[in-house]
């Protein structure tokens, strides 16, 4: 498939309030009993040994509290991306990259919204408001690619939502306004899902990529769920209808993951998750329920991940629940203080450890390989 035209493109580089203590002693709370219902039986036995749980704050190091996607490179070090910069840890210490005025390979703007890690091992990095940033490991430095409307084969949005690697290796880049199919060699663009000089149309305002059995991509965007063929431009869009259970439960997608069986886990901003039946093109809705502790917890969901077979952790505004996929059933982790309900923005999982983006409170460190002989 050919690619339209050359991007801005740098090809060399230069050198370059926390929660109270109420709060964290709650969400530890709720995080060890994560661990009982994820572990069952063998965590009850084992008194002596239970999860370590840790915090990763301002403090420690962290440029800022609201950590908003969380990545482990090949090299072993963990990535968070945040309001105010990107941040690479060690296990003992932070570095942190930010925007150097004067410094064309340095970040172009501290707010990061995603990172992506591709088959490669290639660092991306998704901004708010300066497009898309490649970390040149070797340098320590990053080459950027912003948009210009004017360009057709530059990046459609400054805004970077999501990126994806689908199954033929091609790199996708959502943005607020358009999805774009990157070139890595020769730093091209191709835009789809985009109209210039309309910045927000709610369908193009591209918020998670994945994609389905055979290699088509699934869009969560603001105005529905886009199923997209790109080879043939062939596109389905899936839109709530009032009054009707079978449609999709919200228009204002914030995350998909798509489970083994290749139908669909949809975040929604107001309606809580949806799973998708790609053949049966029917949604199953699980909300929040007014006096009804075994419903979500609240229906802005804003992150998912799967922490064991069939076991999905649902991040939402205002705590977390754990999905058992077997009988559907929902268990809610949340505590008695509204005002410290934790907002999860970010999941990640790696060797038996469950890292947790928490708005305001940092990083949540959850790590079952940890004995300790502290009760519960």
């Amino acid at each position: 498939m050919p690619y339209i035209a050359f991007s801005y493109r740098d090809t060399t580089c230069s050198a370059n309030k926390i929660k109270g203590r109420l709060a964290l002693s709650v969400f530890k709370i709720f995080l060890i009993l994560i661990v009982v219902f994820c572990l069952g039986p063998q965590t009850i036995k084992a008194q002596n040994q239970h999860t370590d749980v840790s915090y990763l704050r301002v403090n420690d190091g962290l440029s800022q509290s609201n950590v908003k996607s969380i990545l482990k490179d090949n090299q072993g070090y963990l990535w968070f991306a945040t309001d105010d910069g990107l941040n690479r840890y060690n296990s003992h210490s932070f570095k942190i990259y930010r925007h150097i005025p004067g410094d064309s390979h340095s970040l172009q703007v501290n707010n990061i919204e995603t990172l992506f890690k591709d088959i490669k091992g290639n660092i991306y990095v998704g901004t708010g408001g300066g497009g898309l940033s490649i970390y040149n490991a070797k340098e320590d430095c990053f080459t950027n690619y912003t948009g210009d409307k004017n360009r057709p084969g530059t990046l459609s949005n400054n805004d970077v939502t999501d990126i994806f690697e689908d199954k033929s290796h091609n790199i996708w880049v959502g943005t607020y306004s358009g999805l774009n199919l990157f070139n890595p060699q020769n730093g091209s663009f191709r835009r789809f899902f985009y109209e210039k000089d309309k910045d927000y149309m709610p369908e193009h305002h591209i918020r998670s990529i994945t994609d389905d059995e055979k290699g088509n991509l699934f869009l969560g965007t603001d105005g529905g769920l886009i199923w997209f063929n790109y080879t043939t431009g062939e596109s389905k869009i899936y839109q709530h209808k009032n009054n009707q259970t079978e449609s999709i439960g919200s228009n204002h997608i914030n995350t998909l993951l798509k489970r083994p069986d290749g139908n669909l886990w949809i975040g929604t901003f107001d309606a809580g998750l949806d799973l998708f039946n790609h053949q049966a093109k029917t949604f199953t809705h699980f909300k929040n329920v007014i006096n009804n502790p075994l419903s979500l917890v609240n229906n802005n969901v804003l992150s998912l991940a799967y922490i064991g077979p069939h076991q999905l952790l649902a991040g939402t505004e205002k705590g977390i629940n754990v999905l058992d996929e077997g009988n559907n059933s929902v268990t809610p982790y949340k505590n008695d203080f509204p005002s410290s309900d934790p907002s999860v923005g970010s999941i990640f999982i790696d060797q038996g450890i469950l890292w947790l983006g928490v708005y305001d409170l940092g990083i949540i460190k959850y790590d079952t390989n940890i004995s300790s002989f502290d009760h519960y």
